[in-house]
């Protein structure tokens, strides 16, 4: 066989080679990065960032934040325990409490109520937020000592729009539904839930 030819015939082999694992090399480095972007993927996917962690807490924080302050609406379907509410402003023997819960007790009895407690503030203001009867009634109403709370007229309770607002709104967070009688008020009602969305309205919240 020539010379030429052998050189020749044993030189293209090798360049052809030399071309395969050039292509080989190329194939196994684009393998590689699609194996590293999968992972990185994957990863992001199933560890979120303190970003996201942050965001979801945040969020979380929000819904509680409106969840305490929403309308009455997981209220007892059946009212069987219930507390009365007065109140008058003086104690000198011109306002008499009895009044009031003579007519709530009287009302109690024909719904079939139970009467587990009567809260009375006598010789204070209708406009503190802090009285001593009204404050042992909200403690109680956490614990879910009753089902509603019974009060003769709206204002007995609470002569702050404000401060109303946020009461009632704080009774219905308890699960404990609000009744004023002379009022007409019934908050374990749809009629009186949206009564409740209005007065809140003007209350803003």
């Amino acid at each position: 066989m020539p010379l030429g030819l052998t050189a020749f015939g044993t030189g293209r082999p090798r360049e052809i080679a030399r071309k395969d694992g050039r292509r080989r090399g190329s194939r196994t480095q684009k393998a590689t990065a699609k194996i590293l972007q999968t992972r990185r993927v994957s990863v992001t996917s199933t560890h979120p960032t303190l970003t996201d962690v942050a965001h979801k807490e945040g969020s979380m924080a929000k819904q509680e934040r409106i969840t305490a302050r929403r309308s009455p609406q997981d209220l007892p379907l059946i009212i069987s325990r219930v507390a009365l509410y007065a109140r008058v402003s003086t104690s000198n023997g011109h306002q008499d409490p009895e009044m009031q819960l003579a007519e709530l007790r009287e009302y109690a009895d024909r719904r079939g109520w139970e009467i587990v407690g009567e809260y009375t503030d006598q010789g204070v203001s209708g406009s503190k937020e802090s009285r001593p009867e009204l404050n042992r009634l909200m403690s109680d109403a956490y614990l879910r000592r009753f089902d509603a709370v019974l009060v003769w007229k709206i204002d007995r309770f609470g002569r702050s729009l404000k401060h109303l607002v946020n009461a009632l709104a704080d009774l219905g967070a308890y699960g404990v539904a609000f009744i004023s009688l002379r009022d007409n008020l019934d908050l374990s009602t749809p009629s009186g839930r949206l009564m409740f969305q209005i007065i809140g309205g003007h209350g803003g919240i």
